[in-house]
């Protein structure tokens, strides 16, 4: 699946330190992002049955966890797994099938652009720049970690760094 994404950084500024905030890959996830979740009691007693049941010989049951279930458990115990609460994306590729997807009012065709020469009638990025909301991207990141789910409630504060005209705003394909 691909998701049409908008960034919006600084010149300069590195795309990858902005996206890595958003990956499923824990590897990559910025330290004190990832979460970890804690599974049921019901499904937890299953898990523990199952065990028992098979009798597995030499294998611990930290280790069937992770290899039956890919869950771990933590330093209090609990069964569960980690996951980046931000997560919206297994890989990108600055542009992918959106490359060349902004049109500047020179009428060029760009995969990056300042946004103070975007011509947003023609690139149908945003369909009223009054209504962010409305923005027919999948998400809208921002460099300074603006949460790309609290977007609709910050409109004032998109509308005002869109037309800021001082950042820039690159296209990235995400993929799940």
């Amino acid at each position: 699946m691909h998701m049409a994404t908008a960034v919006v950084h600084n010149r300069g500024e590195d795309i990858d330190a902005i996206l890595e905030y958003y990956t499923y890959d824990l590897e990559w996830v910025p330290d004190g992002v990832v979460e970890f979740t804690v599974i049921g009691d019901e499904e937890k007693a299953k898990i523990e049955n199952e065990f028992k049941n098979k009798k597995y010989d030499k294998m611990s049951f930290d280790k069937f966890l992770d290899i039956e279930y890919n869950y771990k458990v933590n330093d209090d115990k609990n069964i569960g797994y980690y996951i980046n609460p931000y997560g919206i994306y297994d890989w990108y590729e600055i542009g992918g099938r959106f490359k060349d997807s902004i049109v500047t009012q020179k009428g060029t065709l760009k995969t990056t652009a300042a946004i103070s020469e975007i011509d947003w009638v023609a690139s149908s990025m945003l369909l009223h720049i009054d209504n962010v909301s409305d923005c027919l991207f999948d998400y809208l990141i921002f460099s300074h970690k603006l949460s790309a789910n609290t977007y609709v409630d910050n409109k004032k504060l998109i509308k005002d760094i869109l037309l800021s005209g001082s950042r820039f705003l690159t296209i990235v394909d995400m993929h799940m």
